[in-house]
C-alpha cells in the first residue's frame, strides 16, 4: 500500500481494505481492554476484572481481597462450551492472610467494574517504612513490608508512607508457621498424584539442623526432573518455598 494525494482518484484492492478493517478491529479491541471491558487475553498479562462491593471509591493501586465471582463459569470440559470473556471478582478491603488479592489498576466507584492486577509489577503505597525485601496488604488497602509475602518490592519508598513499586507473585516463601530459612529436607510419602516424569508429591518436612527434626507436611511440586517414571515413596529432595497463588495467597 502507498499514499495518495488529495483529490486523486483512488481505488482499494479488497485485501488492502480487509487489512484496514482489521487493524480498526485490532485498535478498538485494546481500546476496550483498557476501558474495563472484558478481557480476551485471560491472566495472559496478569489482569482481571473486578468491582467495588464497597460504599466507598477506591483509589487506583490500591491492594483489595478478592471474594466470589460473577457469571457462573461452565464446565470448560463440556464440547462446544464457550469460554465467558465477562467474569468479575468482588473487590473489598477485607484482607486477611489467607484470601487471595490485587491491586487495583484504575480507581472504582462504588459498584463500578475495572481492571486489577494480580500478577506483575506496580506502584502502590506503603504505610511505614519499607525495609525488607517483601511486602503485604493491610486492610486500608496499602502495603506494609514483612520478612515474607507473595508481594517483592522492587523500588522502596523513598519516605514512610510513600509510593513503591511491588512485583506480584515475586515473593518468597510465604505463612508463619516455619521459620529460618526457606529449603527444608522433604521426604515424599505419597506419589499417586504425581504425572509422569513431573507431578505434585506428598510430602513430610524435616529440618537442615543436626537434629533434622519433622516439621510438618505439606505438597512438593517438581516441574521438571531427568526421570522417565514417578519418584518412589521414601526420597529425600530439598524443597524450596516458594508462594503459589498469583492473586496473592501464600
Amino acid at each position: 500500500m502507498g499514499k495518495v494525494t488529495q483529490g486523486a482518484p483512488l481505488k482499494i484492492p479488497a485485501k488492502d481494505w480487509n487489512s484496514f478493517i482489521d487493524a480498526a478491529a485490532y485498535v478498538a479491541d485494546r481500546q476496550r481492554q483498557e476501558q474495563g471491558g472484558p478481557l480476551k487475553e485471560g491472566l495472559s498479562n496478569g489482569v482481571i476484572r473486578v468491582m467495588n462491593a464497597t460504599e466507598d471509591t477506591l483509589p487506583i493501586y490500591t491492594a483489595v481481597a478478592l471474594r466470589g465471582r460473577n457469571k457462573e463459569v461452565p464446565d470448560y470440559d463440556v464440547e462446544g462450551t464457550e469460554v465467558p470473556t465477562d467474569v468479575y471478582f468482588n473487590a473489598s478491603l477485607e484482607i486477611t492472610e489467607t484470601r487471595p488479592y490485587a491491586v487495583l489498576q484504575e480507581p472504582l466507584e462504588p459498584g463500578s467494574i475495572g481492571k486489577a492486577r494480580v500478577m506483575g509489577v506496580t506502584p502502590v503505597r506503603f504505610t511505614g517504612e519499607a525495609e525488607t525485601a517483601f511486602a503485604a496488604p493491610n486492610a486500608k488497602g496499602r502495603m506494609v513490608a514483612s520478612e515474607s509475602g507473595s508481594a517483592r518490592i522492587l523500588c522502596a519508598p523513598a519516605e514512610a508512607d510513600g509510593w513503591g513499586i511491588v512485583m506480584l507473585g515475586g515473593g518468597g516463601g510465604g505463612g508463619t508457621t516455619v521459620t529460618g530459612s526457606d529449603v527444608r529436607l522433604c521426604e515424599i510419602t505419597d506419589s499417586t498424584d504425581a504425572q509422569g516424569s513431573s507431578g505434585n508429591y506428598a510430602v513430610d518436612i524435616f529440618s537442615l539442623d543436626d537434629e533434622g527434626n519433622a516439621i510438618g507436611s505439606g505438597t512438593l511440586f517438581i516441574a521438571e526432573i531427568a526421570l522417565g517414571s514417578k519418584l518412589p515413596v521414601g526420597t529425600r529432595l530439598l524443597g524450596h518455598l516458594v508462594t503459589l497463588r498469583t492473586t496473592g495467597g501464600n
